[in-house]
């Protein structure tokens, strides 16, 4: 018996694969050849070389992300800075305009001071590319106007705004505030009262009987 069981081991370690070889083959290393060990000697640096390039690109990315975000920041806290340093005189003039109504009493005085703020505020507005929107006599346009209500009137055709109620504004050609409007519309055809009566006059004669 101890003799078959030898003889199947020695067997197992010739054949490998389909193909004959002794155990002693299967024990050795494989050998690599001086060009195979420098060829994977440089893809190997080549790989080292991708992940350090792919990192750096990652951490400039994340640094180009911050800078952009500070610099909106920035960008957006300097120009409402600018567009207060341009309010403050006005804010100013008005003081000094109800002050001085205050003490005076001259109301007209006062009301001529608050047109001339509202003339310079406007001015302000546009030299930011702030404007009103225009309104009365323009056609309803939903991309400027907000409908509040709709009135019957032949004066102006149908669909377009007759009254504004409260102004709106675009900036840069972009409504950023509705204008709140009131939209005319066409009345409706009034059925003159004598042309029914005649109809039920002629209808009556028609059943009447002859005679």
């Amino acid at each position: 018996m101890p003799d078959e069981r030898e003889d199947i081991i020695e067997e197992k370690d010739e054949i490998v694969n389909g193909e004959e070889t002794d155990g002693e083959s299967l024990a050795q290393p494989v050998e690599l050849s001086p060009d195979l060990i420098a060829e994977l000697q440089k893809k190997a640096d080549e790989r080292d070389d991708f992940l350090d390039k792919l990192q750096r690109t990652r951490a400039d990315y994340l640094n180009f992300q911050k800078r952009v975000k500070k610099d909106r920041k920035q960008a957006s806290e300097f120009a409402v800075q600018d567009f207060v340093t341009q309010l403050v005189p006005l804010i100013n003039d008005l003081d000094r305009a109800v002050q001085a109504g205050e003490e005076s009493h001259n109301m007209d005085a006062f009301f001529e001071g608050v047109k001339l703020l509202r003339t310079q505020l406007y001015k302000v507005l546009e030299d930011n590319g702030i404007k009103p929107i225009e309104c009365v006599g323009r056609s309803f346009d939903p991309a400027y106007h907000e409908a509040m209500t709709q009135q019957e009137t032949d004066e102006y055709p149908d669909n377009t705004v007759i009254a504004e109620l409260q102004r709106g504004f675009t900036m840069s050609g972009r409504t950023i505030v509705p204008a709140r409007v009131i939209v005319a519309k066409a009345p409706k055809q009034k059925t003159d009262p004598a042309e029914e009566g005649g109809d039920e006059e002629i209808s009556d004669k028609n059943d009447s009987p002859v005679g």
